[in-house]
């Protein structure tokens, strides 16, 4: 999964201002985009290092939990691939419009999905290690959206407890929608 959002340039004028001031030609700055251009800051949130393509060329490899940017894309539609480095495991892809004035945030999110299914008897509140997720009512399935690649642990809990009931570690290593149900 993945998302772009555009910036516009003119939001920046005061931060462009001040950066021009503060950079020297020689000092390694970004180069300001030309006429009928866009840069496409690439954000990596999926779990895993990717190569990324556009229009189905190779551009850069983006690090997880990092961004690059792509600089200087002519304006028109667009196709950008996120391919889990080393392999040929696509983890995003999508199509979009570059035009003139924007800058644009490509970020690809984590691709799996995990689906929960709660037949223990009772609601129970559901945590990604520490981090709460939401309740769950008996006989009730939910989506854990945007997985990225790795360990995860799901644990289930009573409302007002902190004992768990129930613990499952999956290794999330292709895209695709992985399950846990929960019983006593």
């Amino acid at each position: 999964m993945s998302r772009l959002n555009k910036r516009s340039k003119s939001g920046w004028a005061g931060i462009a201002i001040l950066a021009a001031i503060l950079c020297f030609p020689s000092s390694g700055c970004n180069k300001n985009t030309g006429p009928d251009k866009a840069n496409v800051i690439v954000i990596n949130g999926c779990g895993t290092v990717i190569d990324v393509y556009m229009d189905e060329e190779f551009k850069i490899t983006v690090d997880y939990d990092s961004s690059s940017t792509l600089e200087e894309i002519d304006q028109g539609t667009h196709t950008f691939k996120a391919i889990k480095n080393g392999s040929s495991l696509v983890v995003a892809e999508d199509t979009y419009e570059i035009y003139d004035g924007f800058d644009f945030n490509w970020a690809v999110d984590g691709p799996s999905t995990i689906l929960v299914t709660n037949q223990y008897g009772e609601a129970l509140m559901i945590y990604a290690g520490n981090k709460f997720l939401g309740e769950l009512q008996n006989g009730k399935s939910e989506h854990v959206t945007e997985v990225p690649f790795g360990l995860i642990t799901l644990n289930a809990v009573r409302n007002g407890e902190t004992s768990i009931l129930a613990t499952t570690t999956l290794d999330i290593t292709e895209v695709k929608e992985y399950e846990w149900t929960i019983t006593p």
